[in-house]
């Protein structure tokens, strides 16, 4: 008797939440649409909105997992749809799958048109999966689980099943479905070769035709998915290819390489010089009007030797930081300045980067410091790169109100909503998450990212104090 009032209750339970869902559901349409025909190869059908599956909605199948993870899945949706009622248009659907990290997918749909056998582009958009990507849920005139798209052709709304299935091949599927941020971070490129296959990957997976026996059509055709099929293939690029062929064909263009060596071999030579003492060479390839972050005024000789001291023993060390920048220069289209406490520029009369900037804020907070940090906590999630390949992970935060300048670290201004990763013990963390959301005020050890490409420039070290928590308070910090 235990066992059947215990299934009843579970499917008692079931039940009241397949009822709240279905309330919820049917508050997502907006009510122009909720009485829209809904028609499927030219007939009308007895659907309505709420037979459909919208993916891309956070209620929904693989989109609404721990980690929000829609990449798994994308390709899934990756195909052909047919546009109704004119079978001769088509439309092409590729979710953009990193646009999950700022709330539903978006997706890049492209209309086509047949005219003398080959395919014209006719427009193309950048809208949210979620208006497209549907599958029927009951059975009806459209087959239950049919993939395809809702069109909405005003007076009514059109089911477009999918026609065809596609994938997206090769090393870097991510330059054909995201936009491609210029962060090492973010993408697994290592190398100015990888960014030519990247490139190269966009035209070769709409099957461009390479200039015969050339590096790339070499490369491609050991490929066993590339189907070299057209001479031009300007017509099948999506906004997302073209935004991202604009980038890589900036990151690998000549004049691009020739400022970012120039650069590390200049900003080299100046490290060299500070830690061989030679202060001739440093005057020489230092701007003749040389700025400082000083509160007062400051003479030649005590910058030379506060700089030396900085760039050598603190946090802004010559040797890890032009280390990072050759590893990753490569993914910038100019130079970046890589120190923390400095800034070098081209001198168009010498030909070449010179120091125009030291950081000598005397009020700054130090690495070591135990300070107090007011913010609110929140849990960001990172992709980040290490040994074991690239994946991501999430780490707590606090979104600082009250944060001054740190020695040697990417910032010489108090700032504002600057997120501060904090070093917690391990056991520690599930107890520090339940103040996410929440204003909070911490006591802690400075310290300063080990490299330039840290998830944030600062971090609060919370391991060697006893009481780290000062203030709890309900109010959110400021949004």
């Amino acid at each position: 008797q235990g066992v059947v009032n215990n299934e009843k209750k579970f499917f008692l339970f079931i039940f009241v939440c397949l009822f709240i869902f279905s309330a919820n559901a049917e508050l997502k349409f907006r009510p122009e649409f909720e009485n829209k025909k809904i028609y499927f190869q030219g007939k009308v059908t007895d659907y309505t909105l709420n037979d459909f599956t919208f993916f891309g909605d956070s209620r929904e199948p693989f989109y609404g997992s721990e980690n929000d993870d829609y990449t798994a899945t994308a390709d899934e949706w990756l195909g052909f749809y047919a546009e109704l009622p004119d079978v001769r248009k088509w439309q092409r659907v590729v979710p953009d799958d990193f646009s999950t990290m700022y709330g539903a997918p978006w997706c890049d749909i492209q209309f086509f048109e047949q005219e003398n056998d080959h395919s014209v582009i006719t427009g193309s958009e950048h809208m949210r999966c979620i208006d497209f990507l549907v599958t029927p849920k009951r059975k009806g005139l459209i087959p239950m689980g049919t993939k395809g798209t809702l069109m909405d052709y005003g007076s009514y709304l059109a089911f477009a099943p999918q026609i065809e299935h596609i994938t997206l091949e090769g090393r870097f599927p991510e330059a054909s479905r995201t936009w491609l941020p210029v962060r090492s971070v973010q993408t697994r490129a290592t190398s100015i070769a990888d960014l030519k296959i990247m490139l190269n990957e966009i035209y070769a997976r709409h099957g461009y035709i390479f200039r015969p026996g050339g590096e790339m059509d070499r490369y491609f055709r050991q490929q066993p998915w590339y189907r070299p099929r057209y001479a031009n293939v300007d017509y099948l690029i999506t906004k997302t290819e073209h935004r991202n062929i604009k980038l890589l064909k900036e990151l690998l263009s000549p004049e691009s390489q020739r400022k970012k060596a120039l650069y590390i071999q200049n900003t080299t030579d100046f490290c060299e010089a500070l830690k061989a003492n030679n202060i001739k060479y440093v005057m020489d390839n230092t701007a003749e009007y040389l700025t400082t972050g000083a509160d007062q005024p400051i003479n030649l000789e005590k910058v030379w030797q506060k700089y030396r001291d900085l760039m050598i023993n603190g946090g802004g060390n010559c040797q890890r930081d032009i280390e990072s920048y050759k590893r990753y220069s490569f993914l910038y289209s100019e130079p970046l300045g890589i120190y923390y406490n400095s800034t070098f520029e081209f001198d168009e009369k010498k030909g070449k980067y010179v120091l125009t900037y030291v950081n000598f804020d005397s009020s700054c907070n130090k690495e070591g410091d135990t300070i107090e940090l007011e913010g609110m906590m929140v849990k960001r999630e990172h992709v980040i790169e290490d040994n074991q390949g690239q994946h991501s992970d999430k780490d707590l935060e606090l979104k600082t109100i009250n944060l001054q300048c740190v020695a040697g670290a990417m910032m010489d201004q108090p700032d504002w909503d600057r997120y501060v990763q904090l070093i917690l013990p391990p056991e520690k963390y599930n107890y520090y998450q339940r103040f996410i959301g929440k204003r909070i005020t911490l006591r802690g050890k400075v310290m300063i990212a080990e490299s330039m490409y840290h998830v944030t420039p600062v971090l609060l070290n919370l391991l060697e104090e006893q009481n780290p928590i000062i203030k709890v308070a309900d109010m959110p910090a400021r949004p």
